[in-house]
């Protein structure tokens, strides 16, 4: 696998991984309500802890249809795959979405020799829902600072069938797209998508 690639890898694996510190819970929209219990499940081979918080009665269906837990995977050009898992624990009525993300790049040497420590992990993450021309909206995961010259983010649609199709994409610092892989997320039928004794 080309340098390119290995540092692209690494690029992605560390975008959630600093989310934590760039978009900071403390941001979110729900700030300050009370939640409910806390739920655990195993996903991408690691264990993963969140919380819901159910949306007030002003939140679109649109954004509530967001809650619950969704895994999925990317898929790199010339082969091989991420495995990715977020749990939608709030949503706001203006399309700010609160979750906790978790990835696992496995165990093949070209990721071992790459992204050492940084091949898996789980970190508190913020989106935000944006207008597009072409696709009408879609939930936006982005990074704050450059990793080898990149700014990654992820975009995915809005549910349909509870599926949502989207990509992991590399920009250089000019605005110019420089990778775009292919990502899908199917939500898990095994975790409750949002919590009925919930603090309002």
């Amino acid at each position: 696998m080309k340098k390119s690639v290995l540092a692209a890898l690494g690029g992605l694996a560390l975008i959630a991984g600093t989310a934590g510190h760039a978009q900071p819970v403390a941001q979110s929209p729900s700030q300050g309500s009370s939640l409910g219990p806390v739920y655990h499940k195993r996903v991408c081979d690691r264990p993963m802890a969140w919380q819901y918080k159910k949306p007030a009665s002003d939140v679109p269906d649109k954004y509530r249809n967001l809650m619950g837990l969704w895994t999925g995977e990317v898929n790199f050009v010339g082969g091989g795959s991420m495995c990715i898992a977020i749990a939608v624990s709030q949503v706001s009525a203006s399309g700010d979405v609160d979750t906790v993300f978790a990835w696992n790049l496995g165990d093949s040497p070209a990721t071992s020799e790459a992204l050492n420590i940084h091949s898996q992990g789980e970190a508190n993450w913020w989106a935000k829902s944006v207008r597009t021309d072409e696709k009408g909206e879609e939930i936006v995961f982005s990074s704050t600072d450059p990793y080898h010259g990149l700014l990654y983010e992820y975009r995915f649609s809005l549910p349909k069938k509870d599926r949502m199709a989207g990509a992991l994409i590399g920009h250089k610092l000019d605005g110019t797209t420089a990778s775009v892989w292919a990502a899908v997320l199917t939500r898990s039928m095994s975790a409750p998508p949002l919590v009925a004794a919930t603090g309002e």
